[in-house]
């Protein structure tokens, strides 16, 4: 199940851990890991409107091309960065980056967390 809240953040529980909560009222024994997710493609975020678009790959990195424009700015600006394979995972949703690269980096993304059972 995935939660959004107001904010964009999401949460991917597994069905397990939902059913955990609903029987018990905890969930003890689950652990979250903390990323950030950049969407590709054109989508809004409050007022300005984002373009992410992967424009390189190499074995090791891709080149991430970011243009944003603001509501009421006439102009856009694009810039590009080098994001290394490591920082990152390919999922249905977008890229999963590690937190303290998208800030490094002031990458707009959103924060997700993915739940999964404590070993």
């Amino acid at each position: 199940m995935t939660r959004i809240d107001e904010f964009g953040d999401m949460e991917i529980r597994p069905d397990e851990m939902e059913e955990q909560e609903t029987r018990t009222g905890d969930t003890r024994g689950w652990v979250g890991e903390v990323l950030n997710l950049i969407k590709l493609g054109e989508h809004t975020v409050i007022d300005t409107e984002l373009n992410i678009a992967i424009v390189k790959e190499t074995e090791k990195a891709i080149q991430l091309q970011i243009t944003e424009k603001e509501e009421d700015d006439d102009e856009e600006y694009t810039h590009t960065l080098w994001m290394p394979k490591s920082v990152f995972t390919t999922s249905e949703l977008g890229l999963e980056a590690q937190t303290w690269f998208t800030k490094k980096n002031r990458i707009p993304a959103v924060k997700i967390t993915r739940f999964r059972k404590e070993v």
